[in-house]
């Protein structure tokens, strides 16, 4: 056997019988990048096979003759390698040619032993016109030898993916049987790829670099019709300053309808990633759902295929359950204390559960005294759930598909939990150098990031998930890197770390917001009468202006003329400007309840417009002015809150300010308590960015009724959830 290496310039190294040839930095390659080590590859001959091993840290790729797949080199492991076959050392740099002259030469066994022919890659690519069109058609229907014809169709394996398969290279068809399929092209005419046990998922990116996948063994087949036919073709060798093309691939099989292209979202400050591939490039659209919770660190890497590829991944949006599987965020490695974490997290997903119309989710936790306090905590509710076990293992443990998953990160994106480890031993090289370069170079705590799987990892095709939502969670482990040792702000941050990750979750699952629902007719809400004086912890003034149980009509204007006259009544009047009105709530649900009205008649949230957006300030200005006053009279008072309901049973605009204490005889209902605990009051920056974004503000009648309905009693201080209204109440004194 007589082997060479062969760099780009043509330049030559022949690998010894008895001696390694050792490639790196500064040898052969001209590489001069650290990344790169002075012996990254090593080159030997074993019973007259060739052989590479990767010594180096950093990963190298081997793209197999005739494919346009590249197998990521694990380190310390030895893959023969044939006649044309490609190295790169480096994902963008260090591209070499294999060359055999002897029987070793996989497609071409009666090759003489001389000067051996430019590879594949070195053919300049024919721009395609008709003629040429009928030429590579005649070109790729020579027979092959009988020892290297695919086997019968009838023989071949049924594809895994039945059905649902919409995969459309003419490779897989050669590979796979589809019977129910009438469309499927004749093995013999198709670019079959023999590989045995690696995924046809690999490709090069706009650039020309490779994309890896993962290889499972190292041991390969014979080589492919097309591998072979294009050995024979007429070539051109390239000048340096040309950059290498593959040559056009056959004419393409049949294929089912395109559908809609993968959604890919990003900051405001990332540019897009849109996926690329060998023939043309796949477009990407913005996502358009709206979250007013979104994380403003949403990104989302799409991965650079080659047409190959299938798009499961694409059809199981539509096909399953949008569902999230997350673990608890901080309380084993992280040293958060699980009965303190459990609420925050609660909280955030009650929250999500109810600004959101779809998507589930799932905390997944080995340990079930995890997933106990997590059950306790959340509210019930049909689209979340706790499971015991395995978070890599939902499908094939407890028949749990799930379609996203988190996984913890430290800063430097290592997954040192264990939940995060088990995930990333079904999907190599998820954090390889070519996601990592279109990530930041650190993650900061409370980030969140999407990372879309290719079908062929573990993960993907034995569990059915199709992203991983990496998140960097809050430490108070002093033993680990960054430590908050304040619990309160370490609380804080979990919080927001929740609020992120589900909002990239909704954000790349394309999740609709229910503010996108128009609601038009009111709920009665806790105002039962028409609002009058109440000092607080007073008995109430008799009604005035009729019964509060006459339903509709009167009663539900009975705002407007404190709004339009405060001047006719002092006792209830408590500020009025020429803007503005703030009166004190006729039953309030606190020791201190105020409402702050605009003096002209605007019918509630539904009415708003942009042109607005002032005045909701000036509002909440003269909110906090009444609140601080009150801070300043009674030191001791709880601090207060302000916010609208989504779904007012007043007409007039007006914005709660209400103290936190809670104090109140007219506290009798869970409506009561849930319309100032729960989504269902709505604070003035979230209705302003819904003016911004939407340019009105309406909320879905039924959904927020339900939330009414069936809303916890949770204390707003701890997150303890009572089971009824009287002892939330005894809870609540111990907070004073």
């Amino acid at each position: 056997m007589r082997a060479f290496i062969s760099n780009s310039n043509n330049e030559r190294i022949k690998v010894d019988q008895d001696a390694a040839l050792c490639i790196g930095r500064k040898t052969l390659l001209g590489i001069n990048t650290q990344k790169c080590s002075k012996e990254h590859l090593e080159i030997s001959i074993v019973d007259d096979k060739l052989f590479v091993e990767r010594v180096g840290g950093n990963p190298s790729f081997l793209q197999p003759a005739g494919t346009t797949q590249h197998i990521v080199l694990d380190k310390n492991v030895k893959v023969e390698i044939h006649h044309g076959d490609k190295l790169y050392v480096l994902a963008n740099e260090g591209e070499l040619d294999v060359i055999i002259e002897s029987s070793n030469k996989r497609n071409s066994p009666d090759a003489a032993s001389s000067d051996p022919p430019p590879s594949a890659s070195k053919r300049v690519r024919r721009i395609l016109d008709e003629e040429d069109e009928d030429h590579d058609n005649a070109h790729n229907q020579h027979t092959l030898p009988d020892t290297q014809q695919p086997p019968p169709i009838d023989d071949l394996p049924v594809c895994q993916w039945g059905t649902k398969c919409f995969r459309k290279n003419p490779a897989h068809f050669a590979e796979y049987s589809h019977p129910w399929r009438k469309d499927v092209p004749k093995p013999s005419n198709s670019n079959s790829n023999s590989q045995v046990q690696v995924a046809n998922t690999g490709g090069h990116s706009s650039s020309g670099t490779p994309q890896p996948t993962a290889a499972s063994s190292p041991t390969r087949s014979q080589p492919t019709a097309a591998a072979a036919a294009a050995a024979a073709a007429p070539v051109t060798p390239l000048v340096n300053t040309v950059p290498r093309q593959r040559l056009p691939n056959p004419p393409r099989a049949p294929s089912p309808p395109v559908r809609t292209p993968r959604v890919a979202s990003v900051s405001a400050a990332s540019p897009v990633k849109k996926s690329t591939s060998s023939s043309a490039p796949k477009p990407t659209v913005p996502s358009t759902a709206a979250s007013s919770s979104a994380s403003p660190h949403v990104q989302e890497y799409t991965n650079q295929r080659d047409d190959d590829v299938d798009d499961e991944n694409q059809q199981s949006a539509s096909d399953q359950v949008l569902r999230l599987a997350f673990p608890s965020l901080s309380t084993l490695e992280y040293g958060i204390n699980l009965e303190k974490a459990a609420p925050v997290a609660a909280m955030e997903i009650e929250k999500f559960l109810s600004t959101y119309g779809g998507g589930e989710l799932v905390l997944v936790d080995s340990d079930a005294s995890v997933a106990a306090a997590y059950d306790q905590a959340v509210a019930k509710n049909p689209r979340f759930r706790t499971l015991v076990g395995d978070i890599s293992s939902l499908k094939s443990g407890h028949d749990c598909v799930a379609s996203h998953v988190a996984m913890q990160v430290n800063w430097a994106y290592k997954p040192t939990f264990a939940a995060s480890i088990a995930i990333s031993s079904k999907v190599p090289a998820l954090l390889s150098h070519s996601v990592r370069e279109t990530l930041p170079t650190t993650i900061n705590t409370g980030q969140a990031y999407s990372v879309p799987l290719a079908n062929h990892v573990p993960l993907c095709a034995q569990e059915g998930v199709s992203k991983v939502l990496i998140v960097c969670p809050p430490n108070m482990n002093l033993e680990k890197p960054d430590p908050i040792e304040d619990e309160v702000e370490a609380l804080r941050v979990l919080g927001e770390t929740y609020r992120n990750l589900f909002g990239v979750f909704a954000q790349v699952g394309g999740i609709k917001s229910r503010v996108e629902e128009e609601a038009r007719k009111s709920v009665q809400m806790e105002v039962d009468s028409p609002p009058l004086k109440v000092l607080p912890q007073s008995p109430p003034v008799p009604a005035v202006g009729g019964s509060s149980s006459s339903g509709g009509g009167a009663w539900s204007d009975a705002l407007l003329k404190y709004a339009k006259n405060p001047e006719k009544y002092p006792n209830e009047i408590v500020y009025y400007d020429d803007d503005i009105s703030v009166m004190r709530d006729g039953y309030p649900k606190a020791k201190y309840h105020f409402l702050v009205m605009p003096r002209v008649p605007m019918d509630g949230l539904a009415s708003l417009k942009p042109s607005h957006i002032p005045l909701l300030h000036e509002m909440e200005a003269k909110g906090k002015e009444i609140a601080d006053s009150i801070k300043v009279e009674d030191p001791k008072a709880a601090d207060f809150k302000m916010g609208f309901h989504a779904i007012p049973s007043m007409k007039q605009l007006h914005l709660h300010v209400i103290s936190q204490d809670f104090v109140s005889d007219k506290l009798k209902h869970r409506k009561h308590w849930v319309s100032f605990n729960s989504s269902f009051f709505k604070s003035v920056e979230e209705v302003v960015e819904l003016l911004e974004a939407k340019g009105r503000v309406h909320y879905n009648k039924a959904e927020y009724e339900d939330i009414i309905k069936n809303g916890a009693f949770r204390c707003p201080t701890c997150g303890k959830v009572s089971p009824d209204l009287p002892k939330l109440k005894t809870h609540l004194k111990t907070h004073r």
